[in-house]
């Protein structure tokens, strides 16, 4: 009797609170689908914003690279080589040391140049 109508209890409480355990396994899988089309949507605005910010600093180097030239700076083939050994020394070593992507990105500048 009592103990069979307790067991009955236990059983439909389980199986309810299982039931329960995967409608909030499907919440939490959307949320983190969710997430994961968020994050990667915001890993393609910063990657659109960091092109734009690349193309703003080509267009400011051309326009003082004019400037400079309107004022007699020499860009001719040993200059170039004199102070692309500065930078090699200075500037790009701390570009390379500041990350795996910045060395990377260096290498293949360099293979390039």
């Amino acid at each position: 009797g009592n103990l069979s109508v307790e067991i009955q209890k236990m059983e439909h409480a389980e199986t309810e609170f299982k039931r329960e355990l995967g409608e909030a396994g499907i919440i939490v899988g959307r949320e983190a689908v969710d997430y994961v089309k968020m994050t990667n949507n915001q890993d393609t605005i910063n990657k659109e914003s960091q092109r734009q910010e690349q193309e703003e600093r080509k267009k400011q180097i051309e326009k003082l690279k004019i400037r400079l030239e309107d004022m007699g700076a020499d860009f001719n083939s040993a200059a170039l080589d004199k102070w692309k050994a500065i930078a090699q020394e200075t500037a790009w070593k701390d570009f390379a040391a500041r990350n795996a992507d910045c060395a990377a990105l260096l290498k293949l500048a360099e293979a390039v140049a």
